[in-house]
């Protein structure tokens, strides 16, 4: 976790005298969710940095805690980005500091001097690590077709999901692998 400094923001809620139901909510699952047995089984997964170099991914721990984040609370891509943007508790318990993704609007018209230049180089950085991540999402809701799960059961549904998730990743190897062959 981030707690190098505190924004104004942040203090203020890590002082208050009482905790809201999401910061009890967030304290007890940091307790309870098995964080070293998912990270060592999703890790072999994860994306290394490229041999062609380029920036590494995000830390594996902090991508699992913003997925559980927006699993817990049933936050749709752009409600995440906003949660993590605009909640002080959603950002501690993913270990993020107060640099999220800008959003495109405030990036087109970020200023034409030293500053701006460096804000729009960081920011294409944040994007070439997103793109990682985001990519098997969109290749399971545009490719499969999996915008919503129907009522079916949980077994039948993670089921689904699994093989969407295996076939994903062999739309997304298909080049190489065509080229191995």
């Amino acid at each position: 976790m981030d707690t190098k400094q505190l924004g104004f923001g942040d203090y203020e809620q890590a002082t208050a005298k009482k905790r809201t139901r999401r910061e009890r909510f967030l304290s007890e699952m940091e307790k309870v969710v098995p964080w070293k047995a998912l990270i060592d089984l999703i890790e072999p997964h994860y994306p290394k940095t490229s041999s062609k170099g380029g920036r590494p991914p995000y830390p594996l721990a902090t991508m699992l805690r913003i997925h559980l984040l927006q699993q817990w609370y049933d936050l749709s891509d752009p409600a995440r980005e906003d949660a993590l943007i605009e909640v002080p508790t959603m950002r501690r318990f993913a270990g993020i500091g107060f640099r999220v993704a800008m959003r495109p609007g405030n990036r087109r018209v970020l200023p034409d001097t030293p500053g701006g230049g460096l804000d729009d180089l960081v920011e294409t950085a944040k994007a070439h690590i997103r793109v990682k991540v985001e990519h098997p999402f969109r290749v399971i809701k545009r490719q499969c077709g999996f915008q919503k799960t129907r009522l079916r059961g949980m077994v039948k549904n993670r089921c689904k999901v699994n093989v969407l998730a295996a076939l994903s990743n062999l739309f997304m190897a298909r080049g190489r692998l065509l080229c191995s062959t």
